[in-house]
């Protein structure tokens, strides 16, 4: 085999494997929708915590990223997604995943 094709094969393996290992991570991606209003806030968690009422229901699939508070009484409920079957609150690190706030 030519040095030219060895390079080409192994860029081709190179790309495979980067698009097996980021194919997961894509169809993990967070989805939010308000059960009762039918309202959904696509991957911004916070968002719908802060703007929904109380009493909601919150169906949550995927990966949901970040650091989120929770002001007001809502439900979250996970809804197992094609990839991932079940749904993730994932801090990434960076402290509590899920606080909620205290008046007064």
């Amino acid at each position: 085999m030519s040095k030219g094709r060895v390079v080409a094969v192994g860029l081709c393996l190179s790309l495979a494997v980067a698009l097996l290992l980021t194919a997961p991570a894509l169809a993990t991606s967070c989805v939010v929708k308000n059960r009762r209003s039918g309202v959904s806030w696509g991957a911004n968690l916070q968002r719908a915590l802060d703007r929904s009422a109380k009493g909601s229901v919150l169906m949550i699939s995927g990966t949901c990223t970040g650091t989120f508070t929770i002001a007001t009484d809502v439900t979250l409920r996970g809804k197992p997604a094609v990839g991932h079957p079940s749904p993730t609150l994932d801090g990434g690190g960076k402290g509590t995943v899920l606080t909620e706030a205290t008046s007064g």
